[in-house]
């Protein structure tokens, strides 16, 4: 079995830990906090490392699960410093310039590096059921798959083209989703204040919208108590669509209303809730204005 090393410890990266050793996969974690770690080594039996250097000449692969544009670089620029040619999978959502600079400071030490975002939170994964974007040189790709399978098993591997096209097809669908729940969140608070709530749902079931209706109007009236995705992490995503949007010249004045509500939401000390909190934020100032 292949040894994978798991970089980052927070829900996705745990998840992925989880089903790995499920498999029967030799893992390796590095996370910036140890605790986090040995944690969740002693509840799955996986290995904890201390230092990226360390964590690559254990594993055959590393699959990164990284808070966002910069920690990619960082993680990437302390691999590159090992002369061993190397694997690396990015699984987490970042800029797709910073993808782009991954691929290449990686080229220059003849080592691998493949995006391969997902769409479903720790969940899909736990239960290999996640959507994967797959992007990279053929070569590459094709030295990923077993493991990226695994993830995909009872769902399904998009096979993109080069990087970072599978990153910027990943932005662009969170801008999708989370712009739509953002102006939800919106449009559903305006409505309880006016008390028109009930026909308000109503009559957008009626609509080419009603799948948002049926989404979110349970998440926001009664909040999962565990996050399928978090409010921070939204917000983070959304800026690393806005920072794209920039490096391309791109419009993203959409992205950056709803970035501003899930930044609010952080800011008021719900960022590790679920991102559907931020339509329950809304509702419950409704509720103090009207009190």
């Amino acid at each position: 079995m292949l040894r994978i090393g798991i970089v980052g410890a927070g829900f996705m990266g745990s998840a992925a830990a989880e089903l790995l050793t499920s498999k029967g996969y030799r893992v390796y974690v590095y996370n910036r906090t140890r605790e986090k770690a040995e944690k969740l080594c002693r509840e799955l039996g996986c290995t904890v490392i201390d230092s990226i250097g360390e964590l690559v000449k254990h594993v055959d692969m590393a699959i990164l699960w990284i808070t966002d544009s910069a920690a990619l670089l960082d993680v990437v620029s302390k691999i590159a410093e090992n002369s061993r040619r190397f694997t690396i999978v990015n699984m987490s959502t970042v800029s797709t310039w910073a993808s782009s600079l991954a691929k290449q400071i990686l080229e220059a030490k003849e080592s691998c590096y493949v995006e391969a975002p997902v769409l479903g939170g720790p969940h899909d994964i736990r239960a290999s059921r996640a959507i994967v974007l797959v992007g990279g040189d053929e070569d590459c790709v094709t030295k990923c798959l077993e493991v990226l399978r695994v993830f995909a098993k009872s769902g399904e591997l998009v096979r993109v083209g080069p990087i970072p096209k599978a990153m910027a097809l990943k932005l662009a669908l969170n801008a999708m989703f989370f712009t739509v729940a953002a102006s939800f969140f919106e449009a559903l608070a305006f409505a309880k204040y006016y008390g028109v709530e009930e026909l308000f749902k109503e009559l957008l079931s009626k609509t080419f919208l009603a799948g948002v209706v049926d989404k979110y109007w349970t998440r926001t009236h009664n909040p999962s108590k565990e996050p399928r995705f978090s409010a921070y992490n939204t917000a983070k995503d959304l800026l690393e669509y806005i920072s794209s949007s920039y490096r391309a010249k791109l419009p993203s004045h959409m992205a950056a209303a709803a970035h501003q509500l899930f930044t609010e939401t952080s800011l008021e000390g719900m960022g590790a809730t679920d991102y559907c909190d931020a339509g329950k934020r809304l509702l419950d100032l409704v509720a103090r204005e009207k009190s």
